[in-house]
């Protein structure tokens, strides 16, 4: 799963745990 910063696996910034929540919700299936 690669975030839309780039940061180190496991670590995600406030915006990027929302953004990975809110795409978390409706298809938890995203990879």
């Amino acid at each position: 799963m690669a975030l839309p910063s780039g940061g180190p696996p496991g670590w995600a910034s406030a915006p990027e745990t929302l953004w990975l929540f809110t795409f978390s919700r409706p298809r938890p299936s995203t990879s």
